[in-house]
């Protein structure tokens, strides 16, 4: 479990009773007082403290103490006590990790939670379960239970829970990638936390919002925020993360292309590595190094690096490192003039990622792997890598495009949501001033009469405010669709103009070629049978529709008679197609566009000097 994932648990264990920064060196004194303590609610505290001490440092010892004060919990009968090592007993088991037994202890603490009325008490284990869902993946079930505990929040007034609730709301919403959304909850975390004595939390919150701004690729702002949590982390003495920081200083250099500044980061980060036994993350500094050596041209010394990176990633059973190493090898051994050596990496890489559906992973190596082919002279595995390349690289743009428009979705959603809480607390302290005001006759009247007519001016300005919000929503996505459908019309006709160049070249191959002419003659029918396709017309036809709605129906409403050949042409027409492009998609001669313009034209009584195109832009 690496110390990215701990930070989890760590914001969980947030909602102890009493922080554990408070008890930083009060062992001793802790287990003095244990040991002399009689079996009474006192020493249930105790043994909690002590929990709070040994839980991540010594996760056995707190186990025993766990056992322990849930034994004399049960003996005393005493709830509060049994609530809370019940929650302790999920959080050991998160940080084991063994997710099953975790959210069997939080459901049973939540059970005496809500038994003594302790409404803290069922925040704490609800986000208890949270973090096991977010730890486990399953992050739409974390957002879930984090906004059911936030009204319970609200009622207890604790800044410090609200604080932690929307971290983990922003880790969820960053594994889901909406980063803008994660941005805005950490940044509301980290507004509350100002308000509090609360250093170390605030420093994790610093280090997500650093993440996060490199996401949107803000690298002056992630610094900033990353060197607000490292000034914190030295002062606390708290090397753990402070190594994982400097990692993270590491990969913004690398993507900022900073060399000089990543090779003083990565040794720093070695070093602090093995100063403090953290082995498993050698194999990520590893990765970074041999990236630096490939971008300066060092091939020898990457090669080198990344072949520490195969090591470390094998001996830990980190199946996604080691594809991601042996994918950077491929793209390694093609500049190093080996690819024949780099198509079996190629092929093992993209079997993970096939299979894990990592999108990324499977751009960088189909990329790879056709400028492999190439060099190898295989033309068309080449052409059938970088069709395959395109096409999720168009995929990963339209999943961004998506997940931009959900974002919007989910800010005007949760802006909803807070103006409900918001009308609830004016509808309370209205109607207690209505009471209070009724007593005092005309003047009363008057002034609830003001009220609610400061109550209607607030809802009509909502009212706008969220009509503008969904007016923006609609044209955001509409926007989306008209992009989309230009890019998947350009790859389309990209495509059609390859595939008729490359059936050129082949015939030329042939007509001078005493070999492979059968092969040749496959290949050719293969390409023409492609472009033939309806496949590609109803992709396009699917984009088409989702920006002009009905666009067949009000074609057959003006000419009944007309065929979906002449309405595949029209579309294509009103996407301002060349007669050349619109051939090449039809598999047909331009002077045969031209001819099915004309009739197209007979038959929507049109007279010859009028234009088709502004005639169908109007439709």
């Amino acid at each position: 479990m690496s110390l990215k994932n701990i930070l989890l648990a760590i914001f969980c264990f947030a909602f102890s009773i009493h922080s554990k920064a408070q008890l930083y060196g009060k062992e001793d004194s802790l287990l003095t007082a244990y040991k002399k303590g009689k079996a009474d609610t006192n020493q249930v505290k105790t043994i909690n403290h002590l929990v709070n001490v040994f839980l991540y440092s010594e996760p056995e010892k707190a186990k025993e103490f766990i056992k322990e004060g849930l034994i004399l919990s049960n003996k005393l009968n005493y709830q509060k006590g049994q609530n809370m090592f019940l929650y302790q007993k999920g959080a050991y088991y998160t940080n084991l990790p063994n997710y099953d037994s975790a959210v069997i202890a939080y459901n049973q603490a939540l059970k005496y939670a809500r038994l003594i009325k302790d409404q803290r008490a069922v925040v704490r284990a609800m986000n208890g379960k949270a973090v096991v869902k977010i730890e486990s993946g399953h992050y739409d079930e974390a957002i879930q239970l984090l906004n059911e505990t936030i009204p319970f929040i609200h009622e207890t007034e604790d800044t410090l829970t609200l604080a932690v609730t929307y971290s983990h709301l922003a880790n969820s919403y960053k594994a889901k990638g909406y980063t803008k959304v994660a941005l805005e909850y950490i940044q509301r975390s980290i507004k509350e936390l100002k308000t509090l004595d609360a250093e170390m939390r605030l420093a994790d919150a610093y280090y997500l919002m650093g993440d996060l701004e490199v996401d949107l690729n803000h690298y002056e702002d992630a610094f900033a925020n990353y060197e607000k949590a490292a000034v914190i982390y030295r002062k606390q003495k708290d090397y753990y993360f402070l190594t994982e920081l400097l990692y993270s200083l590491s990969w913004l250099s690398v993507k900022k292309e900073d060399w000089i500044k990543a090779d003083k980061m990565l040794d720093s980060t070695r070093v602090h590595a093995n100063s403090h036994g953290l082995d498993y993350i050698l194999g990520k500094v590893a990765n970074l190094n041999a990236q630096v050596q490939l971008a300066k041209g060092n091939y020898q010394e990457a090669e080198r690096f990344v072949n520490q990176t195969l090591k470390e990633a094998r001996r830990q059973g980190d199946k996604l490192e080691e594809a991601n190493a042996l994918s950077l090898k491929g793209k390694l051994l093609n500049k190093m003039g080996r690819a024949a050596q780099a198509i079996p990496l190629h092929n093992e890489s993209l079997k993970y990622f096939e299979e894990n559906n990592v999108l990324g992973g499977l751009i960088f190596v189909y990329e790879n792997r056709s400028e492999s082919y190439k060099n190898m002279g295989k033309y068309n595995l080449a052409l059938n890598d970088i069709e395959a390349y395109k096409l999720w690289s168009d995929s990963s743009a339209n999943i961004a495009k998506t997940k931009q428009i959900e974002e919007l979705r989910i800010i005007f959603d949760t802006e909803q949501k807070e103006a409900e809480i918001e009308n609830l607390a004016l509808e309370v302290d209205k109607s207690n001033l209505q009471k209070s005001l009724f007593a005092g006759g005309m003047f009363s009247a008057i002034c609830i009469a003001g009220l609610l007519y400061f109550g209607y001016r607030q809802r009509s300005k909502r009212t706008k405010a969220e009509f503008e919000q969904k007016e923006a929503l609609v044209k955001s996505e509409l926007a989306f669709k008209r992009k989309e459908l230009v890019t998947q019309t350009l790859h389309l006709v990209n495509k059609n103009a390859l595939i008729e160049d490359l059936k050129n070249d082949l015939k030329e191959i042939r007509k001078t070629s005493e070999t492979h002419t059968k092969e040749i003659g496959k290949i050719i029918k293969d390409l023409q049978q492609e472009n033939a396709s309806d496949a590609n017309w109803e992709v396009f036809k699917s984009h088409f529709a989702a920006v002009h709605n009905d666009f067949d129906i009000k074609l057959r409403s003006k000419a009944p008679d007309i065929t979906d050949n002449e309405i595949r042409l029209a579309a294509f027409i009103k996407m301002k197609l060349s007669t050349k492009e619109i051939a090449g998609m039809l598999n047909v001669q331009p002077e045969s566009v031209t001819k099915s313009k004309y009739r197209l034209k007979k038959k929507f009584n049109l007279d010859a000097d009028e234009d088709f195109d502004v005639f169908l832009d109007q439709i």
